[in-house]
């Protein structure tokens, strides 16, 4: 468990996002990190304010890749919450600026 918390920590994940799982693939040079968004959490349009209540939450799959993270090629995937009012999309903590990480289609 400390693993994961170590993960969150270098990723600037904090409630309610957190690391699920970290696999490293030594032959590969790999590293795989799952996140997921704990969605019992209150969630509201960062946009409108619309609460999930009146703007039900859903979900999609998105894998995002960073060249060199801690010195690997890392993937982290993530189940990302998608709001279904008209203002967007939850930010994403890994997609700050200067993170370097980008989005596979």
């Amino acid at each position: 468990m400390e693993q994961l918390a170590i993960f969150s920590g270098t990723l600037g994940l904090s409630s309610p996002w957190q690391v699920t799982s970290v696999t490293f693939a030594r032959e590969s040079n790999r590293l795989d990190i799952t996140v997921r968004y704990e969605q019992a959490s209150p969630l509201a349009c960062p946009v409108c304010g619309v609460l999930g209540a009146s703007c039900p939450l859903e979900s999609e799959n998105e894998t995002w890749f960073h060249e060199d993270f801690l010195n690997y090629a890392t993937y982290l995937h993530a189940q990302v919450p998608r709001l279904s009012c008209s203002c967007g999309n939850i930010p994403r903590p890994w997609c700050r600026a200067g993170s370097k990480f980008s989005r596979l289609p």
